[in-house]
């Protein structure tokens, strides 16, 4: 049989896809780009996709990686009950008439930590997105957790002494290239790729910016809300990946790699999770990660792409209403940030307890901002396309009562996911014109970036490139760049960011 793309029927690199016609759009679940990492292929790099017979239906979401599943009600988040070590799937969603368009294309890389999370989560589905920017949008599946970055000697003499772990940024890379060499058949520009991502997926895009496997495979990128230079998600050094890798082997009575590799997926989570599923996450492995991230883009080592990079305003969350107190306060704070308890308090002008609990979550949300302005720095420093963003935009819930603009709080208006119901996190919130204008601006900007690296489109506020001081296009109720009398502050965490960077702080102080 031939292929049909007005049916939805594209011939890929390993044989027939069949979607599906979805009010004007072609859309395409649950696509293989790796062979399943299972058995044999568990622990190991990525391998590529072997060729099928007949017609493969893609009319289905394909699993995420075995991770905690939470307390999600799977009626209200029926995609949440989908998980296996079966996980390299990707998405397509595309309005392309022909299949030589060459549209944009947008990449997705879900968060979660890199512990958790999906590409087919319904906050990301791309129809929305799709329709109103005509780009061609991709969400992706890859490993987390001790799927992704469990790491041993053993295993890097299994591999030739070149590496091991940090399979979960092998796989964003795999689907990468699959995506570059087969996204023509769907409309899309395999020279025009945007790699996006948030919070976790930001983290490792934020990697991956500096990683020399990602060389030629993109145009542009995406860092949405990811701690690069200061948060809890720093890479650590391999000897720590290893302790709690060998120590999970014990744990499970294995005595080797063949042993472990037959053990059950959820048994061998299971007791990741009693060691602390966060000590199986990003490392510098001397491989994708080649040596500290920080000194590499200090001295210029990171990918040519063109940037934007952006965090919102209430980034980590106050104590959940609990009231912090003075000695709380200045506890957190010199545990942090020793010496800097009076600076503080100076720039925030504490008055109750209330205000510390405010103060704490904003001094986080600053450092993660003035982190994506560091980014700008080393990008203009070398004439590198960089564009830099701050979300302030506030929403409220059904009474009317202020819900802050919160962590990846961009996400809804970015993929037109306003009012959908219990389809997705955001329901308490009360929409209303002026945040489905705030969607509109959203993606107008997004799409200008991915189409030609320049969010500037007709009707929208002026957005400076990165160059010099703090060129930081705040997105709001009145967007606009960020205005000279808050420069003084980000100076003062610019200055603090510099003595902390990479440091791994813990944020959820209040625990």
């Amino acid at each position: 049989m031939e292929a049909n793309f007005d049916k939805a029927l594209v011939m890929s690199e390993n044989g027939l896809l069949q979607g599906t016609v979805e009010q004007g759009l072609k859309v395409f679940r649950g696509i293989p780009y790796a062979m399943a990492p299972v058995g044999e292929r568990r622990f190991k790099a990525p391998q590529p996709h072997g060729n099928w017979r007949g017609i493969r239906s893609t009319k289905h979401f394909g699993p995420a990686c075995v991770q905690d599943t939470g307390n999600f009600d799977e009626q209200r988040m029926p995609i949440y009950s989908q998980y296996e070590e079966d996980c390299l799937y990707l998405n397509i969603w595309t309005n392309a008439v022909e299949q030589n368009e060459k549209r944009p294309v947008f990449v997705w890389v879900h968060g979660g930590g890199m512990t958790a999370g999906s590409g087919s989560e319904p906050m990301v589905w791309g129809e929305n997105l799709t329709r109103s920017t005509g780009a061609v949008t991709v969400s992706i599946n890859y490993r987390l957790n001790v799927f992704s970055f469990f790491t041993t000697p053993q295993l890097d003499a299994e591999g030739g002494g070149k590496f091991s772990g940090n399979y979960g940024l092998l796989d964003i890379i795999e689907a990468v290239k699959w995506i570059k060499r087969n996204i023509a058949a769907f409309g899309g520009d395999p020279d025009n790729i945007t790699l996006a991502g948030q919070s976790g997926g930001a983290a490792g895009n934020g990697l991956l910016m500096a990683s020399p496997l990602m060389k030629g495979l993109i145009r542009r990128m995406c860092i949405d809300s990811g701690p690069i230079f200061w948060g809890m998600m720093q890479p650590a050094p391999k000897e720590q990946r290893q302790e709690a890798s060998l120590r999970l082997m014990k744990d499970l009575n294995c005595h080797t790699i063949e042993e472990l590799r037959r053990k059950d997926a959820w048994e061998l989570f299971d007791a990741a999770c009693v060691i602390g599923i966060r000590e199986f996450n990003i490392f510098t492995d001397g491989y994708v990660v080649p040596r500290n991230v920080h000194e590499m883009y200090e001295n210029g080592n990171f990918n040519n792409f063109d940037l934007m990079i952006g965090s919102c305003s209430q980034e980590i969350p106050a104590a959940r209403g609990k009231g912090v107190t003075r000695e709380q306060f200045e506890t957190y704070l010199n545990h942090c940030f020793p010496g800097h308890v009076e600076d503080m308090i100076r720039w925030y002008g504490a008055e109750d307890l209330t205000d510390y609990e405010k103060i704490c979550s904003t001094i986080n949300s600053d450092l993660m901002a003035v982190g994506a302005v560091k980014m700008g720095q080393l990008c203009a420093k070398r004439g590198q396309t960089c564009y830099v963003w701050l979300n302030t935009k506030e929403t409220e819930d059904a009474r009317g009562a202020k819900m802050g603009c919160p962590h990846c709080g961009e996400m809804p208006y970015l993929f037109g996911k306003i009012n959908c119901g219990g389809a997705q996190p955001y329901d308490p919130y009360s929409w209303n014109d002026k945040d489905y204008a705030f969607s509109h601006l959203i993606q107008g900007y997004w799409y200008g970036f991915m189409k030609d690296g320049n969010p500037n489109s007709k009707g929208c506020p002026e957005w400076r490139k990165y160059e010099k001081d703090f060129d930081i296009c705040v997105l709001g109720n009145e967007t606009g760049m960020l205005p000279e009398d808050r420069y003084a502050r980000y100076r003062f965490f610019e200055e603090l960011l510099e003595t902390h960077v990479g440091e791994a702080a813990s944020v959820y102080w209040y625990k």
